[in-house]
């Protein structure tokens, strides 16, 4: 079951995802600007907050906060780097990118 699971995770990412340029490696990632139903990470974070999801088998680096991504011509700069586990297994990460 996990791993029908994590075939999903990587699915959703493969054909929803963004491309961005992560240390100098084009990586596809998981992009989404928090809405009324992300109420904690817009209190957090501000409106307009991102939510940043990457694939661990796509980076080689381990992300963390003041990092920063390229994605077009917009600079994100990540405020929370969090890991994601499915069972024991990490599978990758959920980055927050502050708003206004």
């Amino acid at each position: 079951m996990l791993s029908d699971l994590r075939k999903g995770f990587k699915t959703t990412i493969d054909y929803l995802g963004t491309n961005a340029d992560f240390k100098g490696k084009v990586i596809k990632l998981g992009f989404k600007t928090a809405g009324v139903k992300d109420e904690e990470v817009v209190n957090a974070y501000g409106v307009g907050a991102k939510i940043l999801t990457i694939d661990i088998d796509t980076i080689t680096v381990t992300p963390k906060k003041f990092d920063y991504i390229h994605i077009d011509s917009h600079k994100f700069v990540f405020e929370a780097v969090q890991p994601i586990y499915l069972g024991t297994e990490h599978v990758g990460y959920k980055i927050i990118v502050k708003g206004k």
